[in-house]
């Protein structure tokens, strides 16, 4: 992170504020930070032989939890962070009769198949490859045929309540 920070010099630049940054282990479930009011733990998922976390941020007075993971085929991991979360935002980079297309990325339906597993109550679907912009709805069917909450595609800027 350092190393991106510093590449793109965003922690020189004039008007920046500074972003401290530490080093999380690479262990399943580690708690990254915890205050009062919010606590964030991570877990690593499986994209190749790139380093890469999925992250649960959870509000307990509220018994909130969010989980985000990109960049991931499935796994079990994820599936033991996500568990009763109440919305689970995963990759859903293709449909699933294009599999073999990318590797180390989940399709619509292994989405589904998580947030089922994981017994979350939304499931968010990001990081499409562009190439299937056009077919959003039938991407979030997909991960419908496996998974009986609420499917919605992640839009840019927009929020979205918990």
């Amino acid at each position: 992170m350092t190393d991106l920070l510093d590449l793109f010099a965003l922690r020189t630049r004039k008007g920046s504020f500074p972003v401290p940054v530490h080093g999380v282990e690479p262990r399943e479930g580690i708690e990254v930070l915890r205050t009062e009011s919010f606590a964030v733990s991570a877990s690593p998922n499986v994209h190749g032989n790139m380093p890469n976390l999925a992250l649960r941020f959870e509000v307990p007075e509220q018994r909130v939890a969010v989980v985000y993971s990109s960049d991931t085929e499935p796994c079990e991991e994820v599936v033991r962070l996500a568990r009763q979360a109440d919305t689970l935002i995963h990759e859903a980079t293709f449909p699933q009769r294009d599999r073999g297309r990318f590797g180390h990325h989940s399709t619509a339906a292994e989405a589904g198949q998580i947030a089922a597993r994981a017994g979350v109550r939304r499931l968010i679907l990001c990081h499409v490859e562009a190439d299937y912009h056009g077919e959003l709805e039938a991407l979030a069917a997909e991960a419908r045929a496996h998974f009986q909450g609420t499917v919605e595609i992640a839009e840019e800027f927009l929020p979205y309540p918990i």
